[in-house]
């Protein structure tokens, strides 16, 4: 008789050599991934990502809870204040505001909002928390061109500290989620779609070549260089950010390209 097969993440397996993991209970095999995660070494990263996501749910609560951020009347008064006292000193963002943010001013409140709760919730379960941790980047990145580098400076480097950390699959559903292909790129354990080592080095060379980019172009817009000046500066704190985003692009490029201890001993 022909013996039936099953998919598990997507490899055809023969019904009567199921892994255990795969044949246990639910409640069995989460108290497994829980020892799996407690004994991993950033399960260390769990308090820092608990505090960034309650730091995102608490701004959008209380932007839930004021009526003049809901009618955009906060969020315009915000950003005439940045353009009209010359907080924004990069031109193309003061386009954006005056072309586009001013205009939207209700729209882009509410979605700003709905962005925070949600980022908050996804990174505090550890659900999504590659794409929960992009946004929370992303929004930062737009605060820190509007004129606003604290917090924001902080909050970009720890959130990519815990974005290249996979820290959102310790204690967190991504554990889960990311066995699916189809949400492998949202969740920090992607283990159907893992590139390439030649891809991943050049993935890593095309972001030390745009951070480098990055840098030099914010580096034209500092106005202050003295160290007291300098970090309210939101081109310096830029020009650092993507300085240190280079930095840690052309490591992960060597270590890509350059063998391993081993295999150089090997040779000698």
């Amino acid at each position: 008789m022909r013996q039936r097969s099953v998919f598990v993440r997507g490899v055809e397996t023969p019904r009567g050599t199921l892994s255990k993991a795969h044949q246990q209970p639910f409640g069995h095999a989460l108290i497994r991934q829980l020892r799996i995660d407690l004994h991993s070494e950033r399960v260390l990263l769990l308090p820092v990502r608990a505090f960034i996501g309650l730091g995102w749910l608490r701004a959008g609560v209380e932007k839930l809870a004021d009526p003049d951020w809901l009618n955009g009347a906060t969020l315009t008064g915000f950003l005439t204040d940045q353009f009209v006292g010359g907080q924004v000193v990069f031109r193309f963002y003061a386009g954006l505001i005056n072309a586009v943010f001013l205009p939207q001013a209700q729209l882009l409140s509410g979605i700003l909002m709905i962005g925070q709760l949600l980022a908050g919730l996804a990174i505090l379960a550890g659900c999504f928390s590659t794409a929960a941790l992009v946004g929370a980047l992303f929004m930062n990145l737009n605060f820190l061109l509007a004129g606003v580098p604290n917090p924001s400076a902080f909050y970009l480097v720890i959130q990519l500290a815990l974005l290249l950390a996979n820290a959102g699959a310790v204690v967190g559903g991504d554990a889960w989620l990311g066995r699916f292909p189809w949400l492998a790129w949202l969740t920090a354990r992607p283990p159907m779609l893992v590139p390439t080592a030649r891809r991943r080095a050049w993935m890593q060379l095309l972001m030390l070549l745009l951070c480098i980019l990055s840098a030099a172009g914010a580096a034209t817009a500092i106005s202050d260089f003295s160290p007291a000046g300098s970090v309210h500066d939101p081109a310096m704190i830029l020009t650092i950010l993507s300085s240190m985003a280079a930095g840690w692009a052309g490591l992960s490029y060597l270590r890509q390209v350059l063998p391993h201890a081993a295999e150089l001993s090997g040779t000698l």
